[in-house]
């Protein structure tokens, strides 16, 4: 065969990825009795797994939500909710009363 003219070249988070991907196959023929691995082996592999992947960790919010009826609320606060939800993609002045379809 011969050479190849361009070489397939990962960034950084691919080869990690990719390092993972092995890992977690190894492990995965350890528990399902297709290979042997000692101990020290699967430690290891695990150790090496916390480093590249993420622990998927509880989380809990401790903030507070506060809510507010359209009714309750001026143009200007509907205006700026309305920016938040759509990224700032709302027509200027449109509120929703203008609209003749709705």
């Amino acid at each position: 065969m011969p050479a190849r003219i361009r070489r397939i070249r990962h960034d950084e988070n691919t080869r990690m990825k990719i390092k993972a991907a092995q890992l977690i196959n190894r492990l995965t023929k350890h528990v399902n009795g297709d290979i042997d691995m000692k101990a020290t082996q699967v430690n290891a592999a695990l150790g090496l797994l916390r480093k590249c992947l993420p622990d998927l960790a509880a989380v809990e919010w401790s903030g507070e939500v506060t809510t507010k009826n359209a009714e309750e609320m001026t143009k200007d606060e509907l205006a700026e909710a309305i920016r938040r939800i759509t990224g700032g993609n709302a027509k200027e002045g449109s509120t929703g009363t203008s609209d003749p379809v709705h």
